[in-house]
């Protein structure tokens, strides 16, 4: 199995001797799950039961179900009056005049127009449970095969990013004792105009050579603690490639289990983190390979978040 897409398309059909069954849904991204089903008045009834259906197998994404009851060779099965259901609207008329005179009179179109008026003589739908949860069932199965091959191809975006990745958090570590050694080469140079600057110094000549010299050393050693203290701040990227490394190992975690739910947001939050992250990195360059290097995380990074916002 693999991570699911929320963009997909199902469909199913089947054939009954009067009527022919259609199924179709499809979906688009969204942060929750949203659903809306278009179905025929004679099957209204399992509109419950079908919602629960898709909630039970679809997490989240805006789903729409639409299923419709076509008669079979484009005749339409012969309709009869539903004698119950006028009944039961003659009374609710009654009653309403009783309490409101002023109600005007039905006419029989009005009453031809409500919903239910006419039913199939051919067919029961009330005993059509099975069927119709079965074709939406099977629609269903067809979505989400659609949906995890989507979610495949995601996936295999999302793998190639990490290991890009990976590679240039290779190369940030490899460039670390290089800066080591730059900075050292510029603390040398500061310090050497540091001690130029107190050897020339008429104050200091007037003192003994012993005491410049413990002075030069006072001041050499000092001088090495304050740049060295500077120097550690500004190269220290060994905590940001660390969380980098255990951020990247979460998310492929993630995309191999299939018992973690909302995978899609899981790793949303993977990659917030993983920003944070190379933007300290760039914050603490000393380099121009090091600033570039956090400019392609962030640009992985972003592949990244627009191949998640697409999963379930």
């Amino acid at each position: 199995m693999t991570s699911l897409s929320m963009t997909g398309f199902g469909s199913a059909t089947m054939q009954t001797p009067n009527w022919q069954i259609v199924a179709e849904i499809r979906s688009t991204n969204n942060r929750f799950f949203d659903c809306s089903m278009k179905l025929p008045e004679q099957v209204k009834f399992l509109e419950t039961k079908i919602k629960t259906l898709l909630v039970d197998n679809i997490k989240r994404g805006k789903v729409e179900l639409r299923v419709s009851l076509i008669p079979s060779n484009g005749i339409e099965n012969k309709q009869k009056l539903n004698k119950r259901k006028i009944n039961d609207l003659v009374q609710y008329y009654k009653d309403i005049k009783e309490s409101f005179s002023a109600v005007e009179t039905w006419s029989i179109s009005e009453i031809l127009k409500q919903p239910n008026v006419f039913v199939s003589e051919e067919d029961d739908f009330s005993s059509w449970e099975s069927e119709v949860l079965g074709i939406v069932k099977q629609c269903v199965e067809d979505f989400l095969l659609s949906c995890g091959r989507e979610g495949l191809r995601l996936n295999t975006q999302i793998i190639n990013c990490i290991k890009n990745i990976e590679e240039l958090s290779s190369r940030a570590n490899f460039l670390v004792p290089k800066v080591e050694e730059a900075i050292r080469d510029r603390i040398k140079e500061r310090l050497q105009e540091s001690l130029l600057s107190l050897v020339h110094d008429p104050a200091a000549q007037k003192k003994g050579k012993e005491k410049i010299n413990s002075e030069l050393l006072n001041t050499l050693q000092e001088r090495i603690r304050f740049e060295a203290s500077i120097a550690a701040n500004k190269i220290d990227i060994a905590e940001e490639l660390a969380r980098i490394k255990s951020h990247l190992n979460e998310m492929e975690t993630v995309l191999k289990d299939q018992k973690q739910t909302l995978i899609g947001k899981r790793l949303d939050f993977l990659t917030q983190e993983l920003h944070r992250e190379s933007n300290t990195i760039g914050s603490k360059s000393y380099s121009i390979e090091q600033s570039k290097i956090s400019i392609e995380m962030k640009l992985l990074i972003e592949q990244i978040k627009e191949q998640v916002q697409n999963l379930q």
